[in-house]
């Protein structure tokens, strides 16, 4: 119960070159220290990686219909008790609005590199971050080649210090696991066109607190039950009010030696998805299903 405490109660502050936005890895925490520790296996000791789809329903405009994301990540060295590796993801946002009905829209890269080290208190991580938002497809043409929509673009980049520290509570079948991150934005920036000052800008984000939550139940030797769930306040400047994002996620989870695949249905709200050159509440439902080394949770 103390670790639990800890693991609420605990911000940090970590070292990343990001985009201030909803974190590609929202839905997967990396936890280096999974595996025993193999004196003989220091160097270059692991590679893994993780993968999503979902179906989306009852976005704003329909414009989150799908989801994809990819990640993983490269240990360059193992200590008993900590590693140095370099994580990366990606994500890209579908919508079915073009005359094809499958419209790629945005597409976000992240990518880390970080010291994660375990303590009485929890495993904390150190690390730098890099996250960068584009468009794909922001020009509609007919079969024939002319223009039905003109263009729309939107960029979303900065760089911002950061520490996290996640506790990990077992018995029995049952498995708790917090996750709790704080970063300081140095520098945020909003790139739009058509130019516009609609809405909030993430160039006025000055810093953001991130929690998760997840509860495993190993019901049998190779399924198990979980439910997760994060939320992202973001800190503006200017008098500004802070911002909310949120993930509820439940689901079920095989279980293999070294992986696991996994079916769920989840809920997020988001206070800009993205998709548009200007900010854009949205709400989706999703159904999908992840694949992924056991390395993450």
């Amino acid at each position: 119960m103390k670790l639990i405490t800890l693991g609420l109660a605990t911000l940090f502050i970590f070292i990343e070159i990001a985009t201030a936005q909803q974190s590609v890895d929202r839905s997967s925490v990396p936890d280096l220290l999974a595996r025993e520790y193999d004196s003989t296996n220091t160097v270059l000791p692991l590679t893994a990686f993780w993968a999503s789809f979902q179906r989306g329903y009852g976005s704003t405009e329909g414009e989150m219909r799908w989801n994809t994301k990819l990640g993983g990540l490269f240990a360059f060295y193992r200590w008993e008790n900590s590693s140095l590796a370099l994580s990366f993801s990606s994500e890209l946002t579908i919508s079915p609005n073009n005359n094809i009905g499958f419209d790629p829209k945005t597409v976000r890269w992240e990518e880390n590199l970080f010291y994660q080290h375990s303590t009485i208190y929890g495993d904390v991580t150190l690390g730098i971050r890099q996250k960068c938002k584009h468009e794909v497809d922001n020009v509609d043409t007919d079969s024939w080649g002319g223009i039905v929509e003109e263009l729309k673009k939107r960029v979303v980049y900065s760089t911002s210090s950061y520490f996290s520290i996640a506790n990990k509570y077992q018995k029995n079948k049952f498995m708790f696991r917090s996750f709790a991150r704080a970063n300081w934005e140095l520098q945020a920036n909003d790139i739009r066109y058509p130019k516009n000052n609609a809405g909030l800008s993430y160039g006025d984000m000055i810093g953001e607190l991130s929690l998760t939550l997840f509860a495993l139940h190993h019901s049998f030797e190779h399924l198990g039950f979980y439910a997760r769930t994060w939320t992202n306040t973001m800190l503006l400047e200017k008098g500004n009010e802070p911002k909310m994002n949120a993930r509820a996620e439940i689901g079920t989870r095989i279980l293999g030696k070294t992986s696991g695949f996994s079916l769920f249905c989840a809920y997020e709200y988001l206070w800009d998805d993205f998709t548009s050159p200007y900010p854009q509440r949205s709400e989706v439902f999703y159904i999908g299903f992840r694949m992924s080394d056991k390395t993450f949770w």
